[in-house]
């Protein structure tokens, strides 16, 4: 399944895409979802219920991190280095259902991906790896 870019995250990249300096910082956030939510174009902030596990924490998402993009299949395409972004638990386990990347004050989601039809079971011997990859074409290819 693709991620999916909302509304209010739509606005948001178009900003930073066009003047970069005006963002509300550099660092996105990379959370991760414990409750079962399927991401859409109206997914807002409050329809995530953020994972909580032991050793649980925010990643933050460095823009410098982003590598120049290069054509994939007709496709610009860049992957968010190191990759994967590893979560992991210091002890217990958590069912997690996906991720959401906000902006630097946390107010409003920028992308979101479940995972699969079914949660990710995230123990210490199998954290949750996310691979942050964006591609851009053309709606009309």
């Amino acid at each position: 399944m693709a991620f999916v870019v909302p509304n209010e995250g739509e606005v948001v990249w178009l900003r930073r895409a066009l003047t970069p300096d005006a963002g509300d910082g550099d660092l996105l956030h990379l959370h991760l979802f414990k409750n079962n939510f399927t991401p859409g174009f109206t997914t807002v902030l409050a329809d995530f219920t953020e994972s909580d596990f032991a050793g649980y924490a925010v990643v933050d998402v460095d823009p410098a991190n982003w590598p120049t993009p290069t054509s994939v299949a007709n496709r610009a395409q860049s992957i968010y280095q190191p990759a994967p972004l590893i979560f992991t638990p210091s002890s217990g386990s958590q069912n997690a259902y996906g991720y959401y990347l906000t902006d630097n004050s946390d107010s409003v989601v920028m992308l979101a991906e479940r995972f699969n039809d079914a949660p990710q079971l995230i123990t210490p011997t199998a954290p949750a790896l996310v691979v942050l990859v964006v591609q851009l074409h053309s709606e009309g290819e």
